[in-house]
């Protein structure tokens, strides 16, 4: 096998004398394969290989090449696994002599920045990534790339889009310059999202299509970041009322996940409840929302899954007049004290729409209005456009059609840039009467219009049989008529 490991090495299949190398039980030539291959088969997604390695080296081994406890690192975070990073940095750091003056020191940071924006704490992230971005020499890209990636989700997270799409479009430069295509897929992923944000749905799926390519092109089909694209895919088909394509691509990212906890399938699930929701198909929703509650229950969750989790089941109950479900859940919900990302904003609209259902409209309408301001301030066109559905939602329950319709029409004027569809259709039939009265008065310009007939026929198809409600004593009487055949009585 040493040989054989040997003989792989002079040929430049790492990969291959690795597997000899193990077999051999040969940790000292593991670890110079490692010294020397194992960034590159990490940048190549070689990743169970690497973890089988990395586990043969006895641990002294690892602190006297400090590299090979970062790349363990790289492998845990990568998984998703961002407690054990933490803990094995320190434990590293406290046992490995002069770290602190080290270069090494600025790559730990590097990587505790990215543990930390993925955990949800973007202020921890920025304070680490600029500090290792003062530390680190010009030469040593991938913590740079690093660095800077985390600094462009800060940005995203703080709702500032054009200066983190400069930063994610820096990232996605460096990347592929030396090779890191994880984080050129990252990179691409965070481009296509914030493009979501301004409205420019169009340039996403540009930007997703190159991310498509990406992975054909470099075999990254088995990272967990493969669903996160095929799942904003399904985001952008569902605006478009592609639900076929949407539902599939939601279905495929479950499929990336398919050896991961089931926790990570929450948001694809979400997904398809949203495909149900405006197919109309409720019986499909309610046995998925089963799945997905269960879920819920049993998981420690990032703050935007849970609310993109919320937005479909809020929608479910709206749809089904589930007044006592919402009313409970809005006791108990989180509500974030600021709004100034599209994240914040899709769990205010959650609250928002509660709020309409129980016929709370004031406080609602506060909710709203101050939403478009934040929105309209940081030019998050997307998050504007669901606003005016919710608020032309509040203003015909509350009987203010005038208002309504001016909503509306802003709403459909915007949908000319976004491309929005689906999102009016699970409006459903107050959407439909007043897309009809629009309509019939003719005065809609001609992409309004057609988008309006287009929205109508989307209605017509899915919810007409879901909103056909009878007046309940009417039927009584009916049943209790003697002339009444047996057929009808037990008709369901």
């Amino acid at each position: 096998h040493r040989a054989a490991a040997e003989s792989w090495m002079a040929q430049g299949f790492p990969s291959e004398a690795i597997h000899h190398a193990l077999a051999a039980g040969d940790a000292l030539m593991l670890r110079d394969i490692l010294l020397n291959h194992a960034w590159s088969l990490f940048n190549h997604s070689e990743l169970s290989l690497l973890e089988e390695s990395l586990k043969a080296l006895p641990w002294d081994s690892l602190l006297e090449n400090p590299q090979l406890v970062l790349l363990q690192a790289w492998l845990m975070q990568s998984q998703h696994r961002y407690g054990e990073v933490n803990t094995l940095l320190a434990r590293a750091e406290h046992e490995i002599k002069d770290i602190r003056e080290d270069t090494m020191h600025a790559e730990f940071n590097a990587l505790r920045a990215q543990v930390a924006i993925n955990d949800g704490n973007p202020d921890e992230a920025e304070r680490l990534a600029k500090l290792a971005l003062e530390e680190l020499p010009p030469g040593w890209f991938y913590s740079r790339i690093v660095a800077t990636s985390v600094l462009g989700e800060v940005l995203h997270c703080k709702g500032e889009l054009t200066r983190s799409l400069a930063l994610m479009q820096q990232t996605e430069q460096m990347a592929r310059q030396h090779d890191v295509w994880h984080y050129a897929l990252w990179s691409l992923i965070q481009q296509s999202e914030i493009l979501f944000a301004q409205g420019f749905l169009q340039t996403a799926w540009e930007t997703q299509e190159k991310a498509f390519q990406l992975i054909n092109e470099q075999h990254l089909e088995q990272l967990p970041m493969h669903e996160f694209l095929v799942r904003i895919r399904a985001q952008l088909l569902w605006a478009w009322a592609r639900l076929d394509e949407a539902e599939a691509s939601a279905r495929s990212g479950i499929e990336v996940l398919s050896s991961y906890q089931p926790q990570q399938q929450l948001q694809c699930l979400a997904m398809l409840i949203q495909c149900s929701l405006a197919r109309g198909d409720l019986d499909n929703a309610r046995s998925q929302l089963n799945r997905l509650e269960n879920l819920l229950g049993n998981g420690k969750y990032h703050s935007d899954w849970i609310s993109n989790a919320n937005k479909v089941r809020v929608i479910y109950w709206q749809m089904t007049g589930d007044k006592a479900a919402a009313a409970n859940w809005l006791r108990h919900t989180a509500k974030p004290e600021f709004a100034n990302n599209h994240f914040l904003q899709g769990q205010w609209r959650n609250i928002a729409r509660a709020q309409i259902l129980l016929g709370e409209f004031e406080p609602a309408e506060i909710v709203l209005e101050e939403l478009n301001e934040n929105a309209r301030s940081l030019r998050l066109m997307s998050d504007l456009n669901r606003n005016l559905l919710l608020l032309n939602q509040l203003y015909w329950q509350a009987g203010r059609k005038s208002d309504a319709q001016r909503v509306l029409l802003d709403a459909l004027k915007l949908a000319n840039r976004t491309g929005f569809i689906s999102h009016f259709v699970i409006e459903g039939e107050a959407m439909a009467q007043q897309l009809r009265q629009l309509i019939q008065l003719n005065t809609l310009p001609e992409l309004e219009q057609h988008r309006a007939q287009r929205i109508l026929r989307e209605i017509n198809q899915h919810h007409r049989h879901k909103f056909a409600h009878f007046d309940e004593n009417f039927v009584e009487r009916l049943l209790n008529h003697p002339e009444v055949p047996e057929l009808i009585r037990t008709s369901p």
